[in-house]
């Protein structure tokens, strides 16, 4: 049939596309977008073992025993101070990928996660809740980081055909990282009071692959070409990731796009300038609309909440890691759902589902101790809130 012969086509076209050392690079940048998503998601579980922490720390270093609130206080400030970091490192992604370029910029960033990493094996050795604290400051600059540098790595790296395919690797990059932590910190695995700074720690695994895989991948060619003017550089680049020595064509839409740059435009100017305006103000409420959707309560506090839905820690634990598998089967699922629909329609239908399912969340809190199915309700209300946050967000 058509479709069968078209289908056919079209994965023998990307099959060529996708060349080994294309994959290769794909793969080592991701492990940035894991990395993110490990940090995102590996501070949820434990919870419970890092306030006991807290507490014997503290009693045993000053002899204080610290009150319920003041342990709610600095574990909040734990939870929190990634996001801190996370502004910290944003801010310093573009200035680091346009100085350094997009794969020595994410080489530099590993340091960062090393560095956090080791604090993390050395916080409950040394007895100190400082240390974890410094340590999620540090990894969310470093995720911050690579939250920027990532994505501008990929799609500089891919051809404008399959920019929007592999764009998506991001995401699903993330999401691995996110169930990566929650199936870790099962009570079997690392879940446990003598093994939870392993559990922290392990996020330099992606770190040392990372530091071994991307020195053997080539860097950004619009980089080479565009702020180093190194065309032979950009050349030998392109060369590399498309297996073949003809690039000239894309040579040429790097040089337009050179051309077309022109000087740099001001924060100000975006505003000013009403061809900038409008797609300012979409792109600027599209992150509102991801920050302020309310996934982060999911992502740090999923275990806490499902521990008031169940009564149990361990139902709690697992059902935190099945938020993680939703959301990575979403992902695979929304990457063709996303170009047939199209981005704004996935936008729209996302946030609908959430706000739908956010009212029946709250609903069900609330009257929970009243009626007894309602726990069962909530869980599915958060795991479908978790699906339209995938879809659309």
């Amino acid at each position: 049939s058509i479709s069968t012969e078209s289908t056919f086509f079209f994965k023998l076209k990307l099959s060529v596309r996708l060349t080994f050392r294309l994959i290769l690079t794909i793969f080592g940048a991701v492990l940035g977008s894991a990395q993110y998503g490990y940090n995102l998601g590996v501070i949820n579980s434990p919870e419970l073992l890092i306030k006991e922490f807290i507490k014997e720390s503290i009693f045993r270093r000053y002899g204080t025993q610290l009150t319920d609130n003041t342990v709610r206080i600095l574990w909040a400030l734990t939870v929190s101070i990634f996001a801190v970091g996370g502004c910290c490192g944003g801010l310093l992604a573009r200035r680091v990928a346009t100085q350094f370029g997009r794969k020595r910029g994410c080489l530099l960033n590993v340091c960062l996660g090393v560095v956090a990493s080791f604090l993390m094996f050395l916080s409950r050795r040394v007895d100190s809740i400082e240390a974890v604290v410094v340590a999620r400051f540090i990894f969310g600059c470093h995720c911050g980081a690579y939250n920027g540098l990532v994505p501008m790595y990929l799609s500089e790296i891919s051809k404008s055909s399959t920019r929007g395919g592999i764009g998506v690797v991001h995401q699903v990059g993330i999401v691995v990282g996110l169930l990566s932590s929650q199936l870790l910190a099962f009570p079997d695995v690392f879940g446990t009071s003598d093994k939870w700074d392993i559990l922290l720690g392990l996020a330099i695994v992606p770190c040392l692959l990372q530091a071994a895989i991307l020195p053997f991948c080539p860097e950004s060619p619009r980089f080479l070409l565009i702020n180093k003017g190194d065309e032979k550089q950009c050349n030998e680049a392109l060369q590399t990731l498309r297996g073949q020595e003809d690039v000239e064509l894309e040579m040429l839409e790097i040089k337009q796009e050179m051309s077309s740059c022109g000087q740099q435009v001001s924060v100000l100017n975006l505003f000013r300038k009403a061809h900038l305006r409008r797609p300012t103000m979409i792109a600027i409420i599209l992150q509102f609309s991801l920050q302020f959707s309310g996934i982060g309560g999911i992502f740090f506090y999923s275990t806490s909440l499902f521990k008031v839905i169940s009564g149990s820690q361990t139902i709690a634990t697992y059902t935190t890691g099945a938020v993680g598998g939703v959301m990575l089967m979403t992902s695979i699922v929304s990457i063709p759902l996303m170009d047939k629909l199209g981005r704004r329609t996935s936008q729209l239908i996302g946030l609908a589902g959430m706000a739908v399912c956010g009212v029946m969340i709250t609903v069900s809190l609330r009257f929970l101790e009243q009626i007894s199915w309602l726990n069962v309700a909530s869980i599915v209300c958060v795991l479908s809130y978790v699906i339209f946050f995938t879809l659309g967000p």
